[in-house]
């Protein structure tokens, strides 16, 4: 089917121009931050859309700045959202966020941060009571190191998730979960430099995370930043890569036994 243009829809706005609407999912949602003039400190952010316009919704309150990178619905009274919400002490320090929508309102679930700080970037839905959510977080020996939730419907817990042997800085901030057993997560992870940084894609299959194998077009500069999965077996990420000393589009897709890459127009 030929694909056609999305018309914009007006939103309401409420600060300055730095807010942001993040990741819609399902057409009933969007998640994101705002700021105000006055004070540049971020708040949890959700619009909802009914057909003919966008309305604000109530959030809950948190002390520091926060922000909802990520939403998914699986109905118009069940949707997860997640995110960061920062401590406001002067040490930087944030922890993950949780918020649930239940058709009426927002609520902010406990959730794990393993450690010093931390962050949801992505979240997956199979139902109101089977969430994953991916992202990363602070260990001594590394600035960060990938993280993995699960929401069971009662609560929030961290995960095993596995980080690239020689790693530097490993995060997660996509994922898609065709089942309950079947999620892939998307992301990248850099040397011990810094300097080189490569794509990441691991694959739940509802015990644990395992790594795949990503290739990596780009000579130094590497990093898919979403996913969407039909089936275990079909998925598709899309990033970026540095080549010839500029960005380019990046598409990769999985056959249910490795990724390749997928030719992208470039402007």
């Amino acid at each position: 089917m030929a694909g056609r243009a999305h018309p914009h829809h007006a939103t309401p706005y409420r600060g300055r121009t730095e807010q942001r609407l993040v990741h819609q999912h399902v057409g009933l949602h969007g998640g994101g931050n705002l700021g105000t003039a006055q004070n540049p400190t971020k708040f949890t952010l959700a619009e909802h859309w009914n057909g003919t316009a966008w309305t604000v919704l109530g959030t809950p309150p948190t002390p520091g700045g926060t922000g909802l990178g990520a939403v998914y619905c699986t109905g118009p009274s069940a949707c997860m959202a997640a995110g960061f919400a920062s401590l406001n002490d002067g040490t930087g320090t944030q922890r993950t966020l949780a918020e649930q929508w239940n058709g009426t309102a927002w609520q902010r679930l406990a959730t794990p941060t393993p450690g010093a700080s931390g962050f949801l970037g992505g979240v997956a839905c199979t139902s109101a009571a089977a969430c994953i959510g991916v992202g990363g977080h602070e260990t001594p020996g590394h600035f960060l190191v990938n993280l993995s939730e699960q929401w069971n419907g009662t609560g929030w817990k961290a995960l095993a998730a596995p980080n690239p042997r020689g790693f530097g800085v490993s995060t997660m901030g996509g994922i898609s979960c065709p089942a309950a057993a079947a999620c892939m997560g998307v992301g990248s992870w850099t040397d011990p430099t810094g300097e080189s940084s490569f794509n990441l894609a691991e694959s739940w299959n509802g015990t644990s995370w395992t790594i795949l194998r990503t290739p990596d077009p780009g000579s130094d500069n590497n990093e898919l930043f979403g996913v969407s999965c039909t089936s275990p077996s079909n998925c598709m990420a899309v990033g970026d890569f540095i080549g010839i000393g500029n960005g380019m589009t990046l598409a990769e897709s999985w056959n249910g036994t490795s990724w390749k890459v997928v030719k992208t127009p470039r402007p």
